[in-house]
């Protein structure tokens, strides 16, 4: 039986792609985790984008969020949970 894992996208440099005013966060947390077709032999996915901003842009706020949104999903039939973010959240 596979895990079942909710996959988390607050926007941040991996969902970043040219837009009209410049590179901004514009692919969903759905187009991230389709772009890995391989990774429903491992487990039954379930995306959700809920925010679009710049990783550099990333805030307490958000990450306050992003935590609420995990302790929901840990009371429910959820295995894990991941969220993408990119490579500007890493400093």
């Amino acid at each position: 039986m596979r895990p079942n894992i909710h996959v988390l996208s607050p926007g941040g440099t991996i969902a970043m792609s040219k837009g009209a005013i410049g590179v901004v966060p514009r692919l969903s947390a759905g187009e991230l985790v389709g772009a890995a077709p391989q990774l429903a032999d491992f487990a039954n996915l379930r995306a959700e984008s809920c925010r679009a901003i710049p990783g550099a842009h990333l805030n307490f706020d958000t990450l306050i969020a992003l935590a609420d949104k995990i302790r929901d999903l840990s009371s429910r039939a959820v295995s894990g949970a991941g969220i993408t973010q990119g490579t500007d959240t890493m400093e």
